[in-house]
């Protein structure tokens, strides 16, 4: 998050600062771009437009980042307190969740019984801060309303089975998770 932050914070109060100490430099500039021929401007213009574009990339990646943040430190709060405010819950129709991260732009998820094609259990690498590490996670592979399939990851710390150790998720939590959304998918009542 700080990566993609740094561009921006670094940038508005430079050029804020030029603008104080030095106004008559934005004067230069618009008069060194109003002398130049076509052909130049255009090339200036699209060098501007590029800066802009990874600006706003980097602000918009900043922001999802922040935001996952935020829901990962309000999470940990809530279980320090033996609250719970993320999860999922299993109706007869469909699967409901609010996640800890993003998909795609939302923590939240509604995901109809119909709509699912299988749930695996599935062995994958995910990066940790210091190491990178062989887990085991539940997913699911639904089809979209365009017919696309698509598959989803989900993590055993997002419900409470019994097995958390105070957040940390191990094999135990996660194989109960595809065990219980496997009987729900299957026709069996949740547990």
């Amino acid at each position: 998050m700080v990566m993609y932050a740094l561009p921006i914070l670094g940038l508005v109060p430079a050029l804020i600062s030029q603008a104080i100490r030095k106004p008559a430099s934005y004067g230069r500039l618009w008069q060194t771009l109003t002398q130049q021929s076509l052909p130049e401007l255009g090339f200036t213009l699209l060098l501007f437009l590029i800066l802009a574009v990874l600006i706003g990339y980097c602000t918009y990646m900043a922001w999802d980042m922040a935001q996952s943040f935020y829901r990962t430190w309000h999470c940990s709060r809530l279980r320090k307190q033996k609250e719970e405010g993320y999860g999922i819950v299993l109706l007869s129709h469909g699967l409901v969740g609010r996640l800890i991260d993003n998909l795609g732009r939302h923590n939240c998820l509604w995901l109809p019984r119909q709509a699912i094609a299988d749930i695996a259990w599935h062995r994958m690498r995910e990066e940790g801060a210091k190491r990178s590490y062989w887990v085991n996670r539940t997913r699911i592979c639904y089809v979209s309303a365009k017919g696309k399939k698509h598959w989803l990851t989900l993590e055993g710390r997002i419900v409470d089975l019994g097995y958390s150790n105070h957040g940390h998720t191990d094999d135990r939590t996660d194989r109960a998770l595809y065990a219980v959304l496997v009987k729900w998918w299957k026709g069996r009542s949740p547990q």
